[in-house]
Formats: C-alpha cells, sequence, structure tokens
C-alpha cells in the first residue's frame, strides 16, 4: 500500500476577544536610560518586584 504526503497550508488566527477600553498609564517611572510604564489594573505584587529591582529598596506592602 503507497501512502500519498500531502502539504497542507494552514492559517493560524488570533480569535481571542480584543480589550473594549483601551488601557490608561497609571504610572511612568524614569531612571536614567530606564523607562518603565504601568497601566490601570497592574497586579501589585508585578508592580513592587519591578519597583524593587529599579530602585532597591521598596518597603513591603500590606497584605489585603
Amino acid at each position: 500500500m503507497v501512502q500519498i504526503k500531502d502539504i497542507v497550508s494552514i492559517q493560524v488566527t488570533d480569535r481571542s476577544p480584543k480589550p473594549l477600553v483601551k488601557p490608561q498609564v497609571a504610572a511612568r517611572v524614569k531612571l536614567k536610560d530606564a523607562e518603565v510604564v504601568f497601566y490601570t489594573g497592574v497586579d501589585r505584587a508585578i508592580l513592587h518586584v519591578v519597583l524593587q529591582e529599579l530602585t532597591g529598596n521598596v518597603p513591603q506592602y500590606p497584605r489585603a
């Protein structure tokens, strides 16, 4: 039995819903050549880690 191997082209599309509202800038941090922009809705833990890495001195935020 002979099998024929066909090449079939496919296209991958992103069908995830687009955000209804464009996120707004909540904070902008500039240090020397680095600039970090935080948007509304950023997770507090991520915000804390990024600020700690940039400044090296960020106090712990209270746990909610």
